[in-house]
Order: structure tokens, then C-alpha cells, then sequence
């Protein structure tokens, strides 16, 4: 006769299940990326030697980056992830086809600008024929500050002195909405400091799409000089919803998550699907 509360039938006394946790989420869940460019996934990163020389689109278009200089794959630099650095003279990354052809769009890139380097110094940039034509462009300036604009510069965003930290990762995130409308930026640094910027509303300018780089611009020069560890751009401006899960999947992936302000929606933990 079995003793009271012995296991009978696989009920009492048995393990717990334990529920498996819940998947993280990535970008794969988005419809459509124009752009997505990962330095650490090894299956994108074609090098020479330590020369990356071609960087391969995981987005819906599947562009081609092609490296220009000699920027250099840095392994295990940051949370044991690969990054792509850039020596601010002459490394740069050609893209195969225009970013986008829409109006509206949102971009994300963490990046790292070295200590020491002035003036202008592009993360990514399309300034197609004229310097307000293209259809996006990301900086750093001199006062360790971010400046984006996408389709016209009129709209661009410039955000407050300080709003990045040289030589600690950073994470920006810039929102177009449209024509008639304004840019917004939002500018992560260590600390929990959230710097976030609107432009002047402005008109659509005459768009002549060329030319599209990372850490360089064709027309105007300044070459970026640090690291760029992920480029995310959708032909769309985010809900803010997909904007806070964009941020969080980056800053949690890279061990930045001390970026995040205090009230970010996934500040303590990754977002899940």
C-alpha cells in the first residue's frame, strides 16, 4: 500500500515544469527594413585580412556595403560582440542601391565617436546631388552632440552640447515624419541620459537620391573616426511601440542598456515577442 503522499501517477511529489522563457525579440519580427547592418553576425562581414571589405545587408533589399580605406573588424570589442571600425581618414562603406525612396522613415545606429575628433563626422549619410537632396544623413559635431535630418535639412534635428559621451558607446534614433512636418532625434549616452531633439517643421525638398555611405558623405566629406557596431533604417516612421523595442533589442544586445533613461520601456529587461 502506497505511503501518504508518496508519488503516484506522476502528480504529487513530481518536478515542476518549468515554462520556457520567452523568446527575445529582434528585428526579423518587422514586415520591411531598408537597411540592417550587423557587425556582429559573421555570416554579413567579408574581410581581407583585418579590411572589412564587403558588409552585407540583413534587410528586405539585401544591399551591398562595400569597404572603402580599410575599416577594420574589431573582435569581441563590445559585450563580446564584433564591430567595425573606422580610422576617420579614409574608411568608409559604398551601399549598393539609395536607402530609401519614401518621405517618411526611422533610423537607429550604436556607434562609438572617438575621443579626440572635431568637426563633422558622418555615421551614415545619402546627400544625393546637393546637400539637402538625400535621404538621410547622421552626424557627430564638435560639441559632442548628434545632428540627423532625413530628406531636408530644414527639418534637421540638432541635439544640445554634450549629448554624447567620446569614447562610450552611444545609441540615436531619428524620426521623420514627413514632409510639412519635423525630425525628431533621440540620443542615448551612459548615464541614462536621453537627450531628445525637433527640428523645424519644413517642406520636401527637390530629392536627388545618390550616392548613399556609411561613415563618410560623398558631398561633404567627414570621415567618421570610432566604431559602428548596428545600422537599422525602415522606409516608415516607427510607432512608438516598435521605437522602444528597436532601442531596447539594441541597447540590451550590446550591454549599453545603462544608456536608457530611467522611464524607457524596456530599461530593466530585453523586449520579447
Amino acid at each position: 500500500m502506497p505511503r501518504k503522499n508518496q508519488y503516484i501517477g506522476g502528480i504529487i511529489g513530481a518536478s515542476p515544469v518549468v515554462a520556457p522563457a520567452p523568446a527575445l525579440w529582434s528585428p526579423t519580427q518587422l514586415t520591411t527594413i531598408d537597411l540592417w547592418v550587423d557587425a556582429s553576425d559573421s555570416s554579413t562581414v567579408t574581410t581581407s585580412g583585418s579590411s572589412v571589405t564587403s558588409w552585407a545587408d540583413k534587410g528586405s533589399s539585401s544591399k551591398t556595403a562595400t569597404g572603402n580605406g580599410g575599416p577594420t573588424l574589431v573582435s569581441s570589442a563590445q559585450n563580446n560582440l564584433d564591430v567595425i571600425s573606422f580610422d576617420g581618414s579614409n574608411d568608409y562603406f559604398s551601399l549598393s542601391a539609395s536607402i530609401t525612396a519614401d518621405e517618411t522613415l526611422s533610423a537607429y545606429i550604436v556607434f562609438n565617436a572617438d575621443v579626440g575628433t572635431s568637426g563633422n563626422r558622418y555615421l551614415i549619410d545619402e546627400s544625393g546631388n546637393n546637400a539637402y537632396g538625400g535621404a538621410i544623413s547622421m552626424r557627430t559635431l564638435d560639441t559632442d552632440t548628434t545632428r540627423c535630418w532625413t530628406q531636408d535639412a530644414f527639418r534637421a534635428a540638432t541635439a544640445a552640447n554634450n549629448s554624447i559621451t567620446r569614447g562610450s558607446w552611444s545609441l540615436i534614433s531619428c524620426h521623420d515624419q514627413g514632409s510639412g512636418f519635423t525630425t525628431t532625434s533621440r540620443t542615448f549616452k551612459p548615464g541614462s541620459t536621453l537627450t531628445t531633439t525637433t527640428g523645424a517643421t519644413g517642406t520636401q525638398s527637390s530629392r536627388s537620391a545618390a550616392n548613399p555611405r556609411i561613415g563618410h558623405s560623398a558631398l561633404l566629406g567627414g570621415y567618421f573616426a570610432g566604431d559602428i557596431a548596428e545600422i537599422i533604417v525602415l522606409p516608415d516612421l516607427s510607432s512608438t511601440d516598435e521605437r522602444d523595442r528597436i532601442e531596447g533589442y539594441l541597447a540590451h544586445k550590446w550591454g549599453i542598456e545603462d544608456v536608457l533613461d530611467s522611464g524607457h520601456t524596456y530599461k530593466s529587461a530585453a523586449p520579447t515577442v
